[in-house]
């Protein structure tokens, strides 16, 4: 089960809040649409390495219409970010392997789906990480792959790019996958360098060993 701890802020926080899960308000009255936690099993970050960076939820408001026909839109999401990370040669400490999970409401108005990220695409979402790391670029598409997630046969589809390590490119891998789960849609984002080929089946692991609820 995964804990509600409270650790607002971050920039993966505010990327994935900028664009993700809305609850519907008629009038003044306030009614918030709240995704429940997801994460990894701790099991599987002892095994593979990986560190809790970003643990918590994140908020998200704004006013739809005007005058009379206007509706507050709100919604709490769940965020959780973790990271691997190593000294690589005279280097400082270097993230060798990110991964990003979050749970957002899947809401309706009159039918109609409210949630942008919900409903994103897989490259939406990619394109949602590129502006969490700095110096990440050329974003490709390259192919994709089925893995379970969440008791669920999901695509798992995979882009390279380029990023910057102490003004240096190097070439990245990126993977991104959704699934629904619940009231919820639960989104993942694994990211590593290129070279470093033992991140992929972790990468994969990490989905894997994702739990919501």
């Amino acid at each position: 089960m995964v804990s509600r701890r409270a650790v607002l802020g971050g920039a993966a926080a505010t990327v994935l809040a900028a664009a993700s899960g809305i609850g519907v308000t008629v009038g003044r009255s306030s009614l918030e649409t709240v995704s429940e936690p997801v994460g990894v099993r701790e099991e599987t970050l002892s095994e593979t390495g990986y560190r809790a960076r970003v643990l918590g939820q994140t908020q998200f408001q704004r006013e739809l219409g005007a005058g009379s026909a206007s509706h507050d839109i709100g919604a709490t999401n769940f965020l959780a970010e973790y990271d691997r990370r190593a000294t690589v040669g005279s280097h400082s400490e270097t993230r060798l392997g990110v991964f990003a999970v979050v749970s957002t409401p899947q809401a309706q108005l009159f039918g109609l789906p409210l949630n942008p990220i919900a409903w994103a695409s897989e490259r939406r979402l990619v394109e949602l990480l590129q502006t969490r790391y700095d110096g990440v670029s050329d974003v490709t598409p390259v192919g994709s792959e089925e893995t379970t997630v969440l008791d669920s046969v999901v695509s798992v589809d995979e882009f390279d790019a380029i990023g910057r390590l102490s003004d240096q490119e190097i070439p990245l891998t990126m993977h991104a996958t959704r699934v629904e789960s619940r009231s919820d849609v639960v989104l993942a984002l694994a990211l590593y360098p290129e070279p470093l080929s033992e991140e992929r089946p972790t990468a994969f692991r990490l989905f894997e060993s994702i739990e919501h609820g």
